[in-house]
């Protein structure tokens, strides 16, 4: 992520995100004062420095505060969800499976 340009726009993206989930969640009285907590996905070469720069506009989009707003690679969560939702088969300890990431990068 480079420049302050690149941050004001992945900052703005962001911002919209969350005022989208809040006005979804908003609507329901019932589950409009659960707490909310914001998971986002970063390229898997990123350094610490390029998530940091994501934490901060993820902090400025008013996602929550910078320590609890979690970042994940993008193919670990491809993997999460795939354990999670994708399996048609039981799995056991041991089986492997390949997640291929042909993303832009």
């Amino acid at each position: 992520m480079e420049g302050d340009g690149c941050q004001k726009l992945v900052t703005d993206f962001l911002r919209g995100i969350r005022e989208s989930v809040d006005d979804f969640f908003d609507r329901d009285e019932t589950v409009s004062m659960i707490p909310r907590e914001y998971i986002i996905t970063v390229p898997a070469q990123w350094d610490h420095a390029e998530q940091d720069k994501t934490r901060e506009c993820a902090k400025n989009a008013l996602m929550g505060d910078p320590s609890r707003i979690q970042l994940i690679s993008e193919p670990e969560a491809a993997g999460i969800y795939a354990i999670e939702t994708m399996f048609s088969v039981s799995s056991k300890v041991g089986d492997t499976f390949v997640i291929c990431d042909a993303g832009g990068g």
